[in-house]
């Protein structure tokens, strides 16, 4: 029908729709949108007459026609006894296992307002496979005095006005309580032995003290070196992302890792297992 310019009026009408209507195949009373069809000012379509028993132009279908200009509307809504049958094309639904939109981005939990509860807070070395990284800020770490059971692995926070007493118990020591995390995000207090009342300390203390200074601001692995007697320290080359330090006092990691495990007394249990009353 492109190139065929139809000018209607209204005795004409009727039979321009017979002629569009055979040459498309369309059934009678369907209505048909020709951008080459103009209508006259003043005429008339057919069916707008109530004594005109010809099928209305626009048979029930949604559509606007402009006298006098052309019409390159193509958006005719068909009644729904007309849509039968025809088969319209849809677009494709999103792919629920598109690779690119399962992936989350590293700062997923602050985005979506998460905040990790810290109920655990272990205090221990790091394992042999870890990357980790020490706390930078010095309010994070302290040192402390401590009654470390290996065999239980536990270890006991002990308050400052017993340790004059302990210090002949070869379970209490020193140790230097520094804030890290693991590169998963899991948080830990890494005790390391501080030196003696002689100032002496012992190559794995040393080698674990320089340890934790390399890890402050860089993800580090510690494992033990058998055969040197002391512990290897590799630095990661890669570019990786800066752990998530929480913005809980550590007062309160401090009341955390130790919760059940404060010393305040000298009957506490672990002292009277020690000697030998329990």
């Amino acid at each position: 029908m492109r190139g065929r310019h139809h000018h209607v009026d209204g005795d004409d009408s009727f039979g321009l729709y017979q002629a569009l209507r055979e040459e498309r195949q369309l059934p009678l009373g369907t209505a048909m949108t020709n951008p080459d069809v103009t209508t006259s000012p003043g005429g008339v379509s057919s069916g707008s007459r109530p004594d005109d028993p010809r099928p209305a132009l626009d048979s029930g279908c949604k559509h606007s026609v402009i006298p006098g200009q052309r019409n390159d509307s193509t958006n005719v809504e068909l009644p729904a006894d007309m849509m039968a049958g025809i088969v319209v094309p849809a677009d494709s639904p999103p792919d629920p296992f598109d690779l690119k939109s399962l992936r989350l981005p590293q700062d997923f939990e602050a985005n979506v307002g998460v905040k990790k509860a810290l109920i655990t807070v272990p205090v221990r070395k790091p394992a042999k496979e870890w990357f980790i990284q020490v706390h930078p800020l010095e309010e994070y770490r302290i040192q402390a005095g401590v009654v470390e059971l290996k065999e239980d692995r536990e270890m006991y926070w002990v308050v400052p006005s017993l340790w004059p007493q302990l210090i002949s118990e070869p379970t209490f020591g020193y140790r230097m309580l520094f804030t890290s995390m693991t590169r998963q995000g899991d948080l830990f207090i890494w005790p390391v032995r501080m030196p003696g009342a002689d100032g002496r300390i012992d190559t794995w203390n040393e080698s674990a003290l320089e340890a934790a200074q390399r890890g402050q601001g860089k993800w580090i692995r510690v494992a033990a070196n058998m055969g040197i007697g002391a512990y290897d320290v590799w630095e990661s080359t890669a570019v990786l992302p800066p752990p998530r330090w929480p913005d809980t006092p550590f007062q309160e990691l401090l009341r955390t890792a130790f919760k059940g495990k404060l010393i305040d007394n000298l009957d506490h249990l672990a002292l009277r297992k020690l000697r030998g009353e329990a």
